[in-house]
């Protein structure tokens, strides 16, 4: 398979909206969690869709900027080199979910997927 320019990019685009923690702030919760846990509270609770608008708002273009920085380096490789860069990127990003910097909006949590779960059931989950 020969990705693309624009597969490399959003590929990447998508795994960093999934992994990588961003600042949460929100009246007295805070923490890192993931751009899409951030965006799935939101639609649970009218108070949190305004921080999940200002973090889409914010966040998204950066990331979008940063896949196609990288997919633009990627791209000049050779098809298998680009096809393991691309792999390559996944797998740390996908790494990042199994290590304990997250924080939901009421404590540290051992992964990703503690985090969201606390950031999607509110106050009472964690």
């Amino acid at each position: 398979m020969v990705l693309s320019e624009r597969k490399i990019r959003w590929i990447l685009f998508a795994t960093m909206s999934l992994t990588v923690p961003v600042i949460w702030f929100l009246l007295m919760t805070g923490g890192f969690v993931p751009l899409a846990s951030i965006v799935a509270a939101g639609f649970q609770n009218g108070i949190y869709a305004l921080a999940a608008v200002v973090h889409l708002l914010v966040y998204c273009p950066i990331f979008y900027f940063l896949a196609r920085a990288m997919a633009r380096r990627l791209v000049v490789w050779p098809d298998r080199a680009r096809s393991a860069g691309v792999i390559g990127w996944c797998v740390v990003m996908l790494g990042l979910t199994q290590l304990p910097i997250y924080q939901g909006p009421f404590g540290k949590f051992t992964n990703l997927y503690d985090a969201t779960s606390c950031a999607m059931r509110g106050s009472r989950a964690c």
